[in-house]
This record gives structure tokens, sequence and C-alpha cells, in this order.
């Protein structure tokens, strides 16, 4: 992995990912719309704790 850089997210970064993530809601059971919501938790806490 010789370009990979840490997942850093700004607070505009967290809420624009918040509000792609709120489109998806009609197919809540969807695995793609479960794993975009697991990376949008991990950003945010990631985001919080610094």
């Amino acid at each position: 992995m010789r370009h990979s850089r840490p997942l850093r997210a700004s607070a505009s970064e967290v809420h624009a990912i918040e509000a792609i993530l709120r489109r998806f809601t009609e197919s809540a059971s969807h695995l793609a719309y479960q794993a975009m919501l697991e990376v949008g938790r991990a950003q945010k806490t990631t985001f919080v704790t610094r």
C-alpha cells in the first residue's frame, strides 16, 4: 500500500456522507446500504475523537 492515506473527514464531509446515507433509507436491508452506514459511523467516530 504505497499510496494509502488515513481516512479523515471534515465536519462538512461528515454531513455530506450522512446526507447521502439518508437517501438510501428506502432500501435499509440492502447490503451496500449497511456497508455505507458502517463506513459513515467509523468516519464520524474518528472525526469526533480527534
